[in-house]
């Protein structure tokens, strides 16, 4: 039985999903694939599936025309968007999360900075070794 509120797209964007630390577990950061993107989750391709409700937060880059042009803010081309959720379901080829209804899309300078001082704020509490080596856009 579907159980699927919001249509699903085919979207494949790469994502950051920051993991939170489970108990006595490591905060860690995983560079993945979106297989699908629906406006309340998507599904994630992995080698390593996380657990059904594992908190997660996941960063996107995307250009605006992927979506809508109605999604970059002040004429941005590229938008980051941020979402917070938990894991809902496990597979051998992924994992899909739910995500809450607040969403954030802001113009690419902004959620750099943003970026920026998150990547800062991880280096100072021990998430430093988890850090993908390089964060590379493509405009």
């Amino acid at each position: 039985m579907e159980r699927r509120r919001d249509t699903r797209f085919e979207l494949t964007f790469p994502a950051l999903v920051f993991v939170e630390p489970g108990a006595g577990g490591r905060p860690r950061s995983l560079e993945l694939q979106t297989r699908d993107l629906s406006a309340t989750g998507a599904y994630f391709l992995s080698a390593e599936p996380l657990p059904p409700d594992t908190p997660v937060e996941v960063a996107l880059i995307v250009r605006s025309g992927a979506l809508a042009p109605a999604l970059a803010p002040g004429g941005a081309h590229i938008s980051y968007i941020r979402l917070r959720g938990r894991v809902v379901r496990r597979e051998a080829a992924g994992f899909a999360a739910a995500f809450r209804r607040r969403v954030q899309i802001l113009p690419l300078e902004e959620a750099l900075e943003r970026l920026h001082r998150q990547l800062l704020w991880m280096r100072r509490n021990s998430w430093h070794q988890q850090l993908p080596v390089e964060l590379a856009l493509v405009s």
